[in-house]
C-alpha cells in the first residue's frame, strides 16, 4: 500500500510497529522547493495511512533518521540548512500523541553538522551523534534527551581530519 507521494528517495525512511499494532514511518517529501519532515500512522496494517506535516520552513531537511521506542514514542532527528551558514541537527519527538516543538539540539554555530544518528534505551531516552565540520577538522558530538529536555552537546572526539559517519 502507498504511504506517500512525492517522498525523496535516499533518506532513512523507517517504519516500526508498536506494542498496540500501530505502524509508523518518517520520511523527506518535496513541499514547494524545499523537502519537509514527514510522519504517517496506520491502525489497520498499512492498508490506510495518516500523514502529518512535521517541518515547514524555507530550507531544505536532510538525513533524517528515528528511532521509536515500543511504547509508542518516536524521535526523529535531521540536519537542515542555517540561513546564515552551516547545517544545524534538529529533533522532534512525539509521545503520548503529541508532536512536540523543534529542537535544535546542536552548537549553535555556523559550522556544519551532518550525518545524524538516534538511539533509545528501554527508559525512553534517547541519544544522538553526528559529526561537526570546523574548518578542515570534524569532531564527533553526543546529546541526549532526558527528563524532558536535550542535554548540551558533549565532544565525544577531539578534531581530526578523519571522523565520518558516527552511529549509536
Amino acid at each position: 500500500y502507498p504511504i506517500a507521494t512525492n517522498s525523496i528517495t535516499n533518506t532513512k525512511s523507517q517504519i516500526v510497529r508498536f506494542n498496540d499494532g500501530t505502524l509508523a514511518v518518517t520520511y523527506l517529501k518535496q513541499v514547494s522547493s524545499y523537502r519537509q519532515l514527514f510522519a504517517a500512522f496506520s491502525t489497520n496494517g498499512g492498508q490506510n495511512w495518516s500523514e502529518t506535516q512535521l517541518t515547514n520552513t524555507g530550507v531544505d531537511k536532510y538525513e533524517v533518521t528515528t528511532a521509536f521506542h515500543p511504547s509508542g514514542s518516536i524521535c526523529a532527528v535531521w540536519t537542515e540548512a542555517r540561513v546564515d551558514s552551516g547545517k544545524d541537527v534538529k529533533a522532534v519527538r512525539y509521545v503520548q500523541g503529541q508532536w512536540s516543538d523543534i529542537a535544535v539540539i546542536s552548537d549553535n554555530n555556523t559550522n556544519n553538522k551532518e550525518s545524524p544518528d538516534i538511539a533509545v534505551n528501554a527508559l525512553d531516552q534517547f541519544g544522538v551523534v553526528w559529526y561537526e565540520t570546523s574548518g578542515s577538522y570534524k569532531i564527533i558530538k553526543f546529546a541526549y534527551h532526558r527528563a524532558g529536555y536535550w542535554r548540551t552537546p558533549l565532544d565525544i572526539s577531539s578534531a581530526t581530519t578523519v571522523a565520518y559517519l558516527p552511529a549509536i
